[in-house]
């Protein structure tokens, strides 16, 4: 939406008066705000809309746009929403030009509009760069609208309204409008909306069962505790912990150990799945190869503490973790696991070791197996170091 051809905003926004009679320059937040008021000048029937769309944009990447331009944008984004079912996404991938849009952009436009949730905005710029486009630049308001509840049409927007608590019949949705690399391939373009569109879907599937999956950590949490053994009390403590906002879950799913052709494998229990597991397989996964090691599997360790082959879909673009809590049956032999997938908030990646269950009392075995006390200068000196050590390598 940079203009090519306009002047600087500065030149046409008035100085502000001073106190003394004469006058200062504006300040870019003045600029932005008279570019604004400018565009929705342009577009009366969108004018509340437009202010909203780009007041919290900072001064210095949209004080050099056209108004035509923001307006072009904003028109653009509310067609794109005007039909919309709710819990249904919809993207599209677009080159403006003024010749046939009535307004441009230098670059690509990705527009998305959905319900707004947590994560989104992390997600969608994630998968753009695993695309291999680099986003530019991000607008994003929260936006409350009434929609037909049949059809998903919409009937009216509520830019005055407070997102955080809409009208009972309205809804509180995101509009993105993201602008990327140029990306002229249709194909291309194609794919990777078909790609956020996957992305988006997958962010949905974890926050309508973040609640459900944080619950079953607690309820496994409640029936280890039970066993009052030291394995079964750190797996309680350790479920505890990540369920108090040091763990964004983002799946879970429930396996019983089978053999298939004399080899033993893990099948996910029907219907057990939650977030972006949520899809059953009735395909058995083997333990003899790759990331369910056999031996791992069957062995009477009760927690299984892995990191993830394949990044993130969700939030951040990194590798998730697998907490697998096994179960047993009467002989003691392994029957199964429950596994959740998810990713340390940034208060675990920052919590002091000695605050984390299982890690806690692997830090102090490793200290003590050195010979040396905690409290001694040298275990403190140890402790320090192993302090600055990423918390994801301490659990794997």
């Amino acid at each position: 939406m940079t203009s090519t051809g306009a002047p600087t905003r500065t030149d046409d926004v008035p100085a502000v008066p001073t106190a003394g009679g004469g006058s200062r320059p504006a300040s870019p937040e003045q600029v932005r705000d008279e570019l604004i008021e400018r565009a929705a000048a342009n577009a009366p029937e969108l004018a509340d809309l437009i202010r909203l769309f780009y007041r919290h944009v900072p001064a210095e990447e949209v004080n050099d746009d056209d108004p035509v331009d923001l307006v072009g944008a904003v028109r653009s984004n509310y067609q794109l929403a005007e039909s919309r079912i709710p819990g249904r996404a919809a993207v599209r991938i677009l080159n403006p030009t003024r010749g046939k849009d009535g307004w441009q952009c230098p670059v690509t436009v990705v527009q998305v509009v959905t319900d707004d949730m947590p994560y989104l905005v992390d997600s969608v710029a994630s998968e753009l760069t695993r695309g291999g486009v680099q986003v530019q630049r991000v607008v994003h308001p929260i936006v409350v609208v009434r929609r037909d509840p049949v059809t998903g049409e919409r009937t009216e927007v509520l830019p005055a309204a407070d997102p955080a608590d809409p009208p009972a019949d309205a809804l509180a949705e995101s509009w993105m409008n993201i602008e990327v690399d140029h990306i002229t391939d249709p194909d291309r373009a194609r794919e990777l909306e078909t790609r956020l569109l996957a992305v988006l879907n997958d962010v949905r599937e974890v926050v309508e069962d973040t609640d459900r999956m944080v619950t079953t950590a607690l309820q496994l949490a409640e029936e280890l505790a039970k066993e009052a053994s030291e394995a079964t009390i750190d797996g309680a403590k350790l479920l505890r912990w990540l369920a108090d906002g040091h763990f964004t879950f983002m799946g879970y799913r429930q396996y019983e150990l089978v053999h298939e052709d004399g080899e033993p494998a893990l099948r996910a229990v029907l219907a057990s799945g939650l977030g972006v597991l949520r899809q059953d397989s009735l395909a058995a996964r083997s333990l003899t190869a790759g990331p369910d090691n056999g031996a791992q599997a069957l062995s009477t360790e009760l927690l299984v503490l892995t990191q993830a082959s394949a990044q993130s879909s969700v939030h951040r673009s990194v590798y998730p973790y697998y907490v697998g809590v096994k179960t047993f049956d009467a002989e003691g032999n392994v029957s199964g696991e429950h596994r959740f997938l998810g990713i340390f908030s940034t208060t675990a990646l920052h919590e002091d070791v000695l605050d984390i269950p299982v890690i806690e009392r692997r830090v102090r075995e490793v200290i003590h197996r050195a010979g040396f006390p905690l409290q001694s200068y040298s275990g403190q000196r140890m402790l320090e170091v192993i302090q600055n050590y990423p918390r994801t390598e301490l659990f794997s």
